[in-house]
């Protein structure tokens, strides 16, 4: 794959985001199909869970249509001491992931970190309508989108304890979550991925364009993300990011769960090795 050919597609990334994927209505959301996932994993016994599952995207025309550019995504699961599920980063379940999910607690939060996700998050409001739903101020959703929006600051967050960090200076909000349980638990969406080539909810096709593309690694910091939300406006991420990043890596936590595309224990020591690199700092 040519360099040209990763740039038009990154190219038709970054406007299908700016087109809040081409959703226009939270029906036609509600109504979108259930793609291939796996079953509910259990990351933190009785607290923290994670689905894996594709997310078929709009580039490479025809070969979309014939259902080759699917990747990788993730919902994480976060379960309350009294039973409330909090979903952040939503994948639609099919009729047995619900059936799983509801044998875990009943779902109260619906949660939206990440400006290019959330478009699941309409099925979930509409199947869960006493659940909050939670966002970013800032964030695009559907004009027929009724439900009442609770925007989340670093003091009002769906759950206690957590700590939200804010990505800086970019037109398209998004954060992570450091949720206090176990080791502690850092819940990102695009920002900090965890790609794999060969995944199994990845395509062939998508393999070989993320490796090319620089999205394969453990806390990658997505090149997608770069591109859209920083260097398409002019601003340079390599002297932006290093001091949220130093951040983020102080933070207590040690299980990572990305918005793409696997979850992980003793994540911190991979994804300091991974930043550190891409980024070119160092820890004091």
């Amino acid at each position: 794959m040519t360099t040209h050919k990763i740039d038009k597609a990154m190219k038709a990334m970054q406007q299908q985001a700016i087109k809040f994927q081409d959703l226009a209505t939270a029906e036609e959301c509600s109504a979108r199909p259930t793609y291939y996932h796996s079953d509910i994993e259990t990351i933190l016994p009785g607290k923290v869970y994670y689905v894996s599952g594709r997310w078929h995207i709009k580039i490479f025309a025809p070969l979309y249509h014939l259902g080759l550019t699917y990747i990788q995504r993730g919902m994480t699961i976060l379960r309350a001491e009294n039973g409330e599920l909090s979903l952040v980063n939503s994948i639609k379940l099919g009729e047995d992931g619900l059936k799983s999910l509801d044998k875990l607690g009943k779902v109260k939060n619906i949660v939206r970190i990440g400006s290019n996700h959330g478009g699941d998050d309409f099925f979930y409001s509409k199947r869960y309508p006493d659940a909050d739903y939670w966002a970013l101020k800032g964030m695009v959703v559907p004009e027929d989108f009724e439900k009442q929006i609770n925007y989340m600051t670093e003091s009002k967050l769906p759950f206690e304890g957590a700590k939200l960090l804010l990505l800086p200076e970019t037109p398209f909000p998004e954060g992570i979550l450091i949720v206090p349980w176990g080791p502690g638990v850092a819940v990102t969406c695009d920002a900090i991925q965890c790609n794999h080539m060969f995944a199994p909810h990845t395509s062939l096709l998508m393999s070989l364009f993320m490796k090319l593309g620089g999205f394969v690694g453990d806390g990658i910091f997505g090149p997608g993300m770069l591109d859209f939300a920083y260097k398409c406006w002019g601003k340079d991420p390599q002297k932006i990011l290093p001091p949220f990043l130093k951040k983020f890596l102080e933070e207590p936590w040690d299980i990572l769960c990305p918005g793409h595309s696997f979850a992980f224990q003793n994540a911190k020591e991979a994804v300091h090795k991974t930043l550190t690199n891409q980024f070119d700092f160092k820890l004091s």
